[in-house]
């Protein structure tokens, strides 16, 4: 680990900052292709959505997993497959929120409604930033900014909170307040006699 930080940081002394020079340089001194592969296909079988309030761990894997697709292939073509592999994890309501949104931001930077028609939306925008180190560069933007305000909004709006993953887990809308006993009639529990017996005698 030691050697494989030393040797990144002479490439990045080396080339300026030149991301696709520091990682052929480190793929090249370090790794093997069918290895990567091989840590792809895992990660993406692995990765999980588990909620809203965890949408920041979930987009940290995706990140890493799209930059171990960008290191097994520059095809372009497979990065956007990786990157419906990642948003497939999500519920479909969702997906297609984010893919519509994706559309809209897109038809809006290019000036062209028609633009979104021919063109992947996997392809519109990076998945995420490029590891540069320009600080002045201007601010993009990326897939993985739009999901993740699509679910920092529900969290913030409170949707999708324990009480309703239960009634969706349980079909369940809970107790009903105004039940028979409350009312004074005979519940569905008890026989007819059981309930004449609470009242005294004429």
């Amino acid at each position: 680990t030691q050697t494989l930080v030393e040797s990144a940081r002479d490439a990045v002394e080396r080339s300026c900052w030149d991301w696709r020079v520091i990682r052929k340089h480190l793929l090249n001194r370090f790794a093997r292709r069918s290895t990567l592969i091989a840590r792809l296909n895992q990660e993406l079988a692995a990765l999980k959505y588990s909620g809203a309030k965890d949408i920041d761990r979930f987009l940290e894997v995706g990140e890493r997993v799209f930059r171990l697709a960008e290191a097994t292939s520059h095809d372009k073509s497979e990065h956007r497959r990786v990157v419906k592999r990642i948003l497939n994890t999500l519920p479909e309501r969702d997906r297609v929120d984010i893919i519509q949104e994706v559309k809209r931001l897109y038809r809006e930077v290019s000036g062209s409604y028609t633009a979104s028609l021919d063109k992947d939306w996997a392809g519109m925008f990076p998945f995420t930033t490029c590891i540069v180190g320009n600080d002045e560069l201007d601010e993009e933007i990326t897939l993985v900014d739009i999901i993740r305000d699509r679910f920092r909004t529900q969290e913030s709006a409170g949707v999708c909170g324990d009480v309703d993953k239960i009634h969706q887990i349980t079909g369940s809308p809970g107790k009903d307040t105004s039940s028979g006993q409350k009312q004074g009639r005979p519940s569905d529990k008890g026989s007819l006699e059981d309930w004449a017996k609470q009242y005294p005698s004429v």
